[in-house]
């Protein structure tokens, strides 16, 4: 997961790298993997490293009102008054990792995390109108990777079966969102970190 301002050697802030884009020249926009810094976490609302702040180590799915925030400042919009598009181009929320899966058991719990978080994220991105769009990594569990951020189980043990978040993922957008989000109670999931939060 890149680093919005964290140091770390050999590494540029993507912050100070886009900020060193002239703003002007042309019409360019930032697509960011917006990933929790505990990739495999399914509460990426209890993230710690993502802050409600311009200075915040990590923007995750917890915090994206920092990446929209940052494309309406005056110095960043394209030729003074054209707001750029935030894609979240690659990005998922975790249902833990490859050996949580026990004689081929998924834990029921971090199922039910996943699409929460999902749902959680939604609503941000939804809210937030810097930001134009979602591309989920990944549709299917993978091995190799270690964190299961797929939409359904791994397809050679599991035959692609959906989880939780997959349902959840068919019905956002749709005339169903709302009422099946509230038959989730995912709101009572996350907590008073639910929806849109201020950036200091």
């Amino acid at each position: 997961m890149p680093c919005w301002i964290r140091t770390a050697a050999g590494v540029c802030f993507i912050r100070d790298i886009v900020c060193g884009i002239p703003a002007l020249i042309f019409y360019w926009a930032p697509a960011y993997h917006s990933y929790g810094s505990a990739l495999a976490s399914p509460v990426v609302w209890e993230d710690d490293n993502a802050l409600f702040s311009m200075d915040t180590p990590y923007v995750t799915m917890k915090n994206l009102e920092v990446l929209d925030k940052w494309v309406k400042t005056p110095e960043n919009l394209y030729k003074g008054s054209v707001m750029r598009k935030v894609w979240l181009s690659e990005a998922g929320v975790g249902s833990g990792v490859s050996d949580d899966v026990k004689d081929g058991v998924y834990p029921e719990e971090k199922l039910a995390l996943q699409a929460a978080g999902f749902a959680y994220c939604w609503i941000k991105i939804n809210g937030l109108d810097g930001i134009e769009a979602l591309q989920w990594h990944n549709w299917i569990d993978n091995a190799s990777e270690g964190a299961l951020l797929g939409l359904r189980k791994y397809s050679d043990t599991h035959a692609s079966e959906p989880k939780p978040v997959w349902t959840t993922y068919l019905k956002a957008g749709t005339s169903e969102e709302v009422g099946y989000l509230e038959s989730e109670r995912y709101k009572d999931t996350v907590g008073e970190e639910w929806g849109i939060k201020e950036v200091l």
